[in-house]
């Protein structure tokens, strides 16, 4: 049905938390996640392999008990497209396709209800490092740093 080949790389996974001290402990002191980032709201960790997961702190039991936790990114290649062909799968936009100077953003519902969250690079490739914050190895209150991208995508589905 679809011939085009799309590129597909897991960008970050983001997990609600009413209690983000006490998950952020879990996944730091438990499991041995390296806290790249702290605040009292966001906590940013990273695996051996570099894989980023971010704690969001909310309030409404609805974001932690629902398919919008977690929430997968997805950078590919071409948005338009994969949302095409994941709406033929049973997904429904969530929102409207936020088109950024650099980038496009979408979220979506997948048919059993989980949120997925797709990025396509518009313009300028993106190369290894940018997927990378620019993140000082601290755990202060300041952002410094570029998390625009996912706060867009909390905007979108309104954490």
């Amino acid at each position: 049905m679809y011939s085009k080949q799309v590129t597909t790389r897991l960008k970050n996974i983001i997990l609600f938390s009413r209690d983000i001290e006490k998950t952020s402990s879990f996944f730091a002191e438990g499991l041995g996640l390296k806290v790249k980032y702290q605040s009292k709201q966001l906590v940013e960790l990273r695996d051996s392999q570099n894989m980023r997961i971010l704690l969001k702190q909310v309030k409404s039991e609805a974001f932690c008990t629902t398919g919008y936790n977690p929430l997968l990114n997805f950078k590919v290649d071409d948005l338009d497209f994969s949302v095409d062909k994941l709406k033929n799968y049973g997904a429904v936009l969530d929102g409207d396709v936020l088109n950024e100077d650099k980038k496009k953003i979408a979220c979506l519902k997948g048919p059993d209800g989980h949120m997925i969250g797709l990025v396509e690079y518009v313009g300028a490739q993106e190369t290894d490092d940018e997927d990378d914050f620019d993140a000082p190895d601290q755990t202060g209150e300041t952002e410094d740093y570029n998390m625009k991208e996912i706060k867009n995508i909390l905007r979108k589905i309104k954490i």
